[in-house]
């Protein structure tokens, strides 16, 4: 089914752009063996932080 309101093709274009870069950040961390806790600290964020981000529960800035 085509998505006819423009406003909401925008919002699930960029959607589904977010969940792709969260996902090839994800799957780097992992080839990498990095835990969680040691991407937190390299990034100066906490554990906490990247893992709401990897659970798509927060959406990170460019700054994080």
């Amino acid at each position: 089914k085509k998505i006819t309101n423009p406003d909401f093709q925008k919002a699930w274009d960029e959607s589904r752009t977010e969940y792709a870069l969260l996902s090839e950040l994800m799957k780097l961390r992992k080839e990498k063996g990095l835990s969680q806790t040691e991407l937190a600290e390299m990034s100066g964020n906490k554990q906490q932080v990247i893992s709401r981000i990897e659970n798509k529960e927060n959406s990170p800035t460019l700054k994080t």
